[in-house]
């Protein structure tokens, strides 16, 4: 959209988007928590029947760690697009409840993988979820760089950095996540762990001087 089209349109201020965002992040970050049990153990309980209880929530706090890795920066991303706005109108309001109703269906996936143990439909199904989250951020990334006109400033270089890696790569990693399924659960929840370090890297690389 051009900027002289764009302005016949009521926009607003950004302050009540950013704020239903930080509080949507900070509730379902703090729900991803409550799928990690304490031990019920009767009295007079050794150390083994502890270590087992425990062991036998590895797969809800990977899920949960890999949902808060991801989930936290997703949000250092989304805080990164808002900052550029000094106005936001209807469309960005619309893509906003995208991004947030997305991130508020992960801890139901995370809860699928921590409750059926590393089953093939429910680890799918996290990816799926990670992958359209990260999309959706790319997405709402990509309206925020072309609608100049409700930037604070001209200048949309990383916003447009964040379309392009969150469409191309996120996608990618819930697509090798799916397939690993075929050959290890385990390692298609782990490989989301090296989602955070590749992006550092390509961020890195984008903004090292040619």
């Amino acid at each position: 959209m051009t900027a002289g089209a764009g302005k016949d349109r009521a926009t607003y201020a950004t302050d009540r988007l950013g704020a239903l965002s930080d509080g949507v992040f900070s509730i379902v970050l703090t729900l991803l928590v409550l799928d990690l049990k304490i031990p019920e153990l009767p009295r007079g309980f050794g150390e083994q029947q502890m270590a087992a209880d425990l062991e036998g929530q590895i797969p809800n706090f990977l899920a949960w760690l890999m949902s808060f890795i991801l989930l936290s920066r997703f949000w250092i991303v989304h805080h990164a697009v808002v900052a550029t706005l000094a106005r936001c109108h209807t469309g960005t309001m619309v893509w906003n409840f995208v991004v947030l109703g997305l991130v508020s269906l992960v801890p139901f996936a995370a809860g699928l993988v921590g409750t059926y143990e590393y089953d093939p439909l429910a680890v799918a199904i996290f990816a799926v979820m990670l992958g359209a989250t990260g999309l959706a951020i790319g997405l709402f990334a990509r309206h925020a760089a072309t609608e100049t006109y409700l930037h604070k400033s001209d200048e949309v270089t990383d916003v447009q950095w964040y379309w392009k890696y969150h469409g191309r790569v996120l996608p990618l990693f819930a697509a090798a996540s799916m397939l690993l399924l075929a050959v290890e659960e385990v390692a298609s929840l782990a490989i989301w762990a090296l989602e955070p370090a590749v992006a550092w890297f390509a961020s890195a690389k984008r903004n090292r001087p040619h």
